[in-house]
């Protein structure tokens, strides 16, 4: 008999309450041929049930009585629900926030658990008779590794279909898909297209996590947030339902963040189910899980509740390390229950290597599968990106080939990404003008980061629109005009940026007098520079251009951010708005695993060919950070650490702006090294010259950002097979 079947012969002798999830609860519906007295509940319910409930918004009343973060203050409302952990703070509490108190409700029917109880509910059943239903265990079992993530869903896939067609089914209602991370997600969306099984999701995301919705919330006041942008009904009606929860109280953006947050939005299809593993489910027929070696296969409990084990156990709570083992418990006892379970894992990830978990040692051996191996993917992959390259170039139009592979199948791997279809001769007649070809570093880096990229960038145009509404914009063009005007103020810098972009730039309060604050520090900061070290002014955004090379020539133009003399050696400053940039500590050393920082040293040398620097003229190049992009750049500014440059100096000069002696991020550089780093960077711009008339677009991404990239629809992404090898 069923573990299923079981259940219902359980559940249909006499009225009962079911505990369980809605999963079990429809699979029990659909079964039922006639009327009978069950009345489900999911845990939650259960618990606010039993146990009686606030309501949600108290959570924030507490975080702000006390001043805790969201987390304590939901840890807070669950003692007060049950009356645990009374302490000095917490003592008044319960009559503060009486008015938002529901009672309890007691059952007069028999209870039956049969899902994972929460922490509450173990407490609520307490003071109930109620029964857990025994799952019977099957053992049939099958588990598999594999050497990477591609190959073990190509692998599910077969054996899904295989399982389809063998049991003659209909419909995937009988097949779920448990996963350890969401990364495994687009991996089987790309697979399972090829083999055209359709999928069902209900894997749920953080509202405030939806790109829309967090750029919204972070870019406006709470009383001017305009909706009109976001267009999904679904977000649109999340996000007011959030907002006008918290308009009972006197919220702040914080609040409204943590509700986001703690908002799920769920995305449903019919198919396969796919689910987090946190959620493990017995009822189903066919099961596989994939991932196991991910650290939340059981799901991992924080260590960290606030309060000490000696008070946990005072109360009779459940330490970490006591609710991880019960995790182990459960996971162990349902995976046995499954009918049939296909359990494998990677041993390397997308974004890492991964060890071997020894939790099932004694339950079921781990077979190594090496049969799966790109035989679909990488073909179908090669083929359309083809035909996407060849349709391109000669219509000028994108097409659709490449949809089910548009998502990134990791960054820190090997590509099988050569292609020598694109002609050579077309990409000249693009990119010389009058036998010129132009360069700047801008394009370099473009090239560096990822070939094709360039390629729909400078070579295609395909012209994708880009918001350039960037506080760090503004920024620059403060900073150029502020050294020659003093008087010259962020607002008039705003003002006039807002004239020649179509785009414009909006900085509200309170985000305004906080970025004048941070200008009014770096103010600071450079004018000290400049008076401790005798640094004059001898421009900014200072436009230059280069002639390099022959047959065809190098237009090389760039714009310097600022240029500074001291005692007639120069000093070259470049402005980042951005993260900081590893530097390495000696700039003449070619290393082997070059990654995007890599590139980043040569737009400071670049701007010493500009200024045509020997040597003996050369004081330094630096970076200056001019913008904190999060907590910890604003405690380093507090402790005028953040602003301070960094790059590469003079081995005998004074100057100390430079940490690299310590942070093995930038130094120091002799004559010999300079003349080095110098004729690599004549190298660097030649080598790219002759890659880009020689039609060199492979897909070599350095900087893990392929997810992001705008052209991942004509774009393919595919594993190294074995026997390949880098050039």
């Amino acid at each position: 008999m069923s573990n299923l079947n079981k259940l219902m012969n359980l559940i249909t002798k006499e009225p009962c309450i079911l505990i369980c999830d809605n999963d079990t609860k429809m699979m029990i519906l659909s079964k039922l041929d006639f009327i009978s007295d069950i009345t489900f509940k999911t845990v939650s319910e259960a618990e606010r049930d039993l146990l009686g409930y606030y309501d949600d918004i108290v959570v924030y009343l507490i975080k702000h009585k006390l001043n805790v973060k969201y987390d304590r203050a939901k840890l807070i409302y669950d003692s007060l629900i049950i009356g645990e952990i009374i302490s000095d703070d917490t003592l008044n509490l319960k009559d503060e926030l009486k008015d938002y108190y529901h009672n309890k409700i007691n059952y007069n029917k028999r209870i039956i658990l049969a899902s994972k109880p929460s922490r509450l509910l173990e407490y609520a059943l307490k003071n109930y008779d109620y029964s857990i239903f025994e799952y019977e265990n099957n053992n049939n079992i099958y588990g598999f590794k594999y050497n990477d993530i591609i190959s073990e869903v190509e692998a599910l896939a077969y054996h899904l279909s295989k399982i389809y067609k063998e049991n003659n089914c209909n419909n995937f209602d009988d097949f779920v898909i448990y996963i350890g991370d969401s990364e495994y997600l687009g991996v089987i969306e790309d697979v399972f297209s090829f083999y055209g099984i359709p999928l069902s999701y209900e894997l749920s995301t953080s509202l405030y996590q939806i790109p829309k919705i967090k750029e919204l919330v972070d870019n406006s006041e709470l009383d001017s947030i305009d909706l009109s942008n976001i267009h999904d009904n679904e977000l649109k009606n999340a996000f007011i339902k959030c907002y006008n929860k918290l308009v009972l109280i006197d919220f702040n953006k914080d609040d409204l963040i943590d509700e986001l947050d703690n908002c799920a939005i769920r995305k449903t299809t019919k198919g396969v189910a796919i689910k987090n593993a946190s959620s493990i489910n017995p009822m189903y027929k066919y099961t596989f899980i994939l991932g196991f070696t991910f650290k939340n296969i059981p799901s991992i409990h924080k260590d960290d509740l606030y309060y000490s084990d000696n008070i946990l156990d005072k109360y009779n709570i459940n330490t970490s390390f006591k609710e991880n083992k019960k995790e182990k418990e459960y996971f162990i006892k349902s995976l046995m229950a499954m009918n049939l379970v296909y359990i494998s894992y990677s041993l390397n990830g997308i974004t890492g290597k991964y060890t071997e978990n020894d939790l099932l040692d004694n339950v079921i051996k781990f077979n190594e599968d090496n049969e799966y191996k790109f035989k679909y993917s990488i073909k179908r992959a090669k083929l359309d990106y083809n035909k996407a390259i060849e349709q391109r170039m000669l219509t000028g139009e994108e097409n659709e080939y490449l949809e089910s592979y548009r998502r990134v199948f990791g960054n820190k791997i090997q590509y099988d990404s050569s292609y020598n279809g694109i002609d050579a001769d077309l990409v000249k007649n693009k990119v010389l003008n009058d036998g010129i070809m132009n360069v700047s570093y801008s394009k370099l880096e473009k090239y560096y980061s990822c070939p094709f990229s360039y390629y729909c960038d400078y070579i295609l145009k395909i012209g994708l629109f880009k918001n350039t509404a960037d506080v760090g914009n503004v920024l620059h063009l403060f900073l150029e005009k502020y050294f020659n005007n003093k008087d010259y103020t962020l607002d008039m810098a705003i003002e006039e940026y807002n004239k020649t972009n179509p785009e414009p730039f909006i900085l509200r309060e309170p985000y305004k007098t906080k970025y004048q604050n941070i200008i009014d520090k770096l103010l600071e900061e450079i004018e000290n520079e400049n008076n401790d070290y005798n640094l004059k002014l001898v421009g900014t955004e200072l436009e230059k251009e280069l002639i390099l090379d022959s047959d065809p020539s190098i237009h090389l133009v760039g714009k310097i951010d600022k240029v500074m003399d001291k005692d007639g050696k120069r000093v070259i400053f470049d402005y980042k708005s951005g993260s900081k940039i590893s530097l390495q500590l000696d700039p003449s050393l070619n290393i082997d695993n070059k990654t995007s920082d890599y590139y980043k040293k040569y737009q400071l040398f670049i701007y010493l060919l500009f200024e045509n620097v020997k040597y003996e003229d050369f004081e330094g190049v630096f970076y200056q950070r001019i913008m904190p992009k999060n907590k910890d750049d604003l405690k380093e500014i507090e402790d005028n650490k953040f602003f301070k440059p960094y790059g590469y100096k003079d081995l005998l000069s004074t100057l100390p702006f430079s940490s690299g002696e310590n942070k093995k991020d930038a130094g120091a550089i002799n004559k010999e090294q300079y003349d080095k780093v110098i004729e690599d960077t004549n190298d660097l711009i030649i080598k790219f010259k002759n890659n880009i008339l020689n039609a060199r677009f492979d897909i070599k991404p350095l900087d893990g950002s392929c997810k992001f990239c705008n052209y991942k629809n004509v774009c393919y992404y595919s594993f190294k097979e074995d026997g390949d090898s880098d050039e």
